[in-house]
């Protein structure tokens, strides 16, 4: 009685995502067909703590989301998962003949050490089954290794320990985002993902992460080292204006592809659209990479969300420049929400993280 019971309340769970500008806690009870979203809350993550995954000053942090969890009642002793992106983390797909779950894990641990260039002593190796595909008639396995450094684990398993929480994994954003694309789902209230490649562009402040996904599945993703700071930096320098009041004119922007002409404003919008144009060409090259890849490779459409979608006309300017449809994502009819956001993009990688449990 008490499994099946367990079984019809679903798994509730905290989720963590710290990013150099952010942080977002999520509260959750996952079902099997989606997750109940009891808390969200999206807060400054203190200056100078956290940088590209690695905590810097860990108590100031550990004691700044104490008082979070505590000022939004969230519950004590959960299970938890922390979500991250980083340029140290590092990812590799190989493809190896499809055998028994045990003697696949043997043939992974092996061919580690041949297929990362680091001390395997030195990083967290975790490695997800993504597909199983026939290959000249020969079954195979295609899977996503990831290594992340021992140091950042560790913080990330102590940060938890001294929320009086309990560590359950660690999870990377591509991974996380790929939950909701299941190709059941709908996204944003009648948007069916069957059968379609998307692009899933992850704009942060310091990073933009390309992720391919093709009928739900996992199939590449490259993290760059640009975004909104870019747009800052341009407005800084073109209205001779320090960072803070750049980011001021940023917020102040009606839409992006507003005329940029002589004035104080159009100066701004110009700004922004030379370092939006700067995104853009780097994308492409990843796109074009992928479709290299195989014939069969496209792409159809692009989902934007984080910390850039706030600014109107991005994904219309994106739009223009890549020739596809593109939308901020708004909905996953999977997700419900107990209290409205308002703009869930903030929310999204936390909730994919608890979805994967």
């Amino acid at each position: 009685m008490k499994s099946k019971l367990k079984t019809m309340l679903g798994k509730e769970m905290i989720a963590i995502d710290i990013g150099s500008q952010s942080t977002q806690l999520v509260e959750g009870v996952k079902f099997k067909k989606g997750i109940v979203v009891k808390k969200a809350v999206s807060f400054e993550t203190p200056k100078d703590t956290y940088e590209n995954g690695h905590i810097i000053d860990f108590n100031k942090v550990s004691n700044y989301l104490d008082s979070k969890l505590t000022e939004h009642k969230f519950k004590s002793n959960l299970p938890t998962v922390c979500t991250l992106e980083s340029s140290n983390i590092i990812t590799r797909e190989i493809s190896l003949p499809y055998t028994k779950p045990k003697d696949l894990r043997r043939s992974i641990e092996y061919e580690v050490g041949q297929y990362l260039p680091v001390e395997v002593n030195k990083y967290v190796v975790q490695y997800k089954l993504i597909e199983v595909f026939f290959e000249r008639d020969v079954k195979k396995a295609r899977i996503l290794i990831a290594a992340l450094p021992r140091d950042i684990a560790e913080d990330y398993f102590n940060l938890v320990n001294s929320l009086h929480l309990k560590p359950q994994a660690l999870d990377i954003h591509s991974n996380a985002i790929n939950q909701l694309f299941d190709p059941k789902f709908e996204i944003n209230d009648g948007i069916h993902i069957q059968d379609k490649t998307l692009a899933l562009l992850d704009i942060g402040y310091n990073q933009l992460n390309v992720i391919i996904v093709k009928n739900g599945i996992f199939k590449f993703s490259r993290l760059l080292n640009i975004g909104i700071k870019d747009i800052d930096t341009n407005i800084m320098d073109a209205l001779g204006i320090n960072m803070e009041e750049a980011t001021k004119r940023r917020n102040l922007i009606r839409d992006l592809r507003d005329n940029a002409d002589a004035t104080e404003y159009g100066k701004t919008i110009k700004a922004a659209q030379d370092a939006v144009d700067s995104w853009n060409e780097a994308i492409q090259r990843i796109f074009r990479y992928y479709t290299s890849r195989s014939s069969e490779n496209n792409i159809n459409m692009i989902y934007i969300y984080g910390g850039a979608v706030h600014i109107t006309g991005l994904n219309g300017y994106l739009k223009a420049f890549f020739n596809l449809p593109t939308y901020k994502i708004e909905k996953v009819n999977s997700v419900e929400f107990k209290n409205d956001p308002g703009n869930i993009s903030p929310f999204l990688n936390s909730i994919g993280a608890i979805m994967g449990r």
